[in-house]
């Protein structure tokens, strides 16, 4: 019996034979090896993990990760435990990426992991993508959810903020006051 959103995949003496995707009642030779894999579509959330960036910032992030089994061969043979193979390249990934961007950018033609989270989490897909083909999973998005200045300079960084946006502020004003004066 192969139930909706199943696969079997099947042995005989040790031999991949193939495997079942539709489901329903199936006859199969009594002396195979069965064995079931679900291909629905499945989480995995990565722990927070405190990083650098790449200014050297701690930072802590974490992400969704929403994935499927496609190739119910590769994903037996091909590695150990396709769950925890995915749960391992999925943090690397993340962890990869949190390193190669800084978290707040100074100007606008560099990528940051706050500012450009569109841009950022499609790389995410793609390298996490890459990393797990090999056991015939298929990633159908990821996302970051936690991203967040460590605890020990929170609180720094917030100052820096607060610092940058008084200097914006009176940069805005002295503008408006010149423009007034050539007007």
């Amino acid at each position: 019996m192969v139930a909706r959103g199943e696969a079997r995949v099947i042995q005989f003496l040790g031999r991949y034979v193939g495997t079942v995707r539709r489901d329903g009642l199936r006859w199969i030779n009594p002396f195979t090896m069965r064995r079931r894999i679900s291909t629905r579509i499945r989480n995995h959330e990565t722990a927070v993990t405190k990083v650098n960036d790449a200014d050297g910032s701690p930072i802590e992030i974490a992400a969704v990760v929403v994935w499927r089994v496609t190739d119910t061969a590769r994903a037996m043979f091909e590695v150990d435990d396709f769950h925890e193979f995915v749960t391992i390249q999925a943090e690397t990934a993340v962890r990869h990426i949190a390193t190669t961007y800084p978290y707040d950018a100074d100007g606008d033609e560099q990528l940051s992991l706050r500012q450009n989270t569109t841009e950022i989490t499609d790389q995410l897909s793609m390298e996490i993508a890459a990393r797990v083909e090999s056991a015939g999973v298929e990633v159908i998005e990821s996302r970051i959810t936690h991203l967040a200045y460590a605890q020990e300079i929170a609180g720094a960084m917030l100052r820096r903020q607060q610092a940058g946006a008084v200097v914006a502020a009176r940069q805005r004003i002295v503008e408006g006051a010149v423009g007034m004066v050539q007007l």
